[in-house]
C-alpha cells in the first residue's frame, strides 16, 4: 500500500509493508502505528481503503487513548467548562503527563495551532496530524528542529497509546 504525497518527515510517497505495521489506531482520524514507533497520518478520505487493506493483511484496528487530542483541545474554536478541562487533565495525568509537561507542549504549539484555528474554525477535533501540519511551516522539514519536534510528537502519541493506560470515561 502507498500513501501518495505523504509529507513526513520529508518523503513524497510512503510505501507501507504490512510487516512494518503494528496496528491502525482508531482515533477520530485513524493513524498507522509502525514497528519503529512512528505514527503515520494517512490523508483524509483514505481510511475506508486503509481499513480494508489492513483487514486483508491481518493488521488490527485498535481503539486507544489520543493524547494529542486532549493536548490540543484548548486550541479548538469552542469553550470547555472547568469540569471538562479537569477531566481532560485527568486523562493526560493517567497517561503519564504532568501539568508542567502539558503546559510546555501547549505553549510550544500554541501560535501555530491558533493560526490553524483562525483559518479553519475547527471546533470538534485536533490530533497528531493537525499538529504536524500546523508546525511544519514553523519548523521546516529539513531542519534538525523539525526532526526533533517530529520525534517528540511521535513519543507523545506513543505515551498516550501505552497498553497500561486506562482513560477515565467521559461523564
Amino acid at each position: 500500500m502507498t500513501l501518495p504525497g505523504y509529507p513526513y518527515p520529508t518523503r513524497g510517497t510512503r510505501v507501507l509493508r504490512a510487516a512494518d505495521m503494528v496496528e491502525v489506531v482508531n482515533w477520530i482520524t485513524p493513524v498507522i502505528r509502525m514497528g519503529d514507533g512512528e505514527f503515520l497520518c494517512p490523508p483524509h478520505g483514505t481510511s475506508a481503503d486503509l481499513t480494508l487493506w489492513c483487514a486483508a493483511q491481518g493488521i488490527p484496528v485498535i481503539d486507544r487513548y489520543d493524547a494529542w487530542a486532549d493536548l490540543l483541545d484548548p486550541f479548538l474554536d469552542t469553550e470547555f467548562s472547568p469540569e471538562v478541562q479537569q477531566r481532560t487533565m485527568a486523562r493526560l495525568v493517567a497517561a503519564g503527563f504532568d501539568a508542567d509537561r502539558v503546559a510546555d507542549l501547549r505553549a510550544r504549539v500554541e501560535k501555530a495551532m491558533l493560526h490553524r484555528t483562525f483559518l479553519s474554525w475547527e471546533w470538534v477535533y485536533y490530533g497528531l496530524g493537525d499538529v504536524l501540519v500546523a508546525m511544519k511551516p514553523v519548523v521546516w522539514t529539513r531542519s534538525a528542529r523539525w526532526r526533533g519536534f517530529y520525534a517528540e510528537a511521535m513519543a507523545v502519541a506513543a505515551q498516550g497509546c501505552a497498553e497500561e493506560v486506562s482513560t477515565p470515561a467521559p461523564s
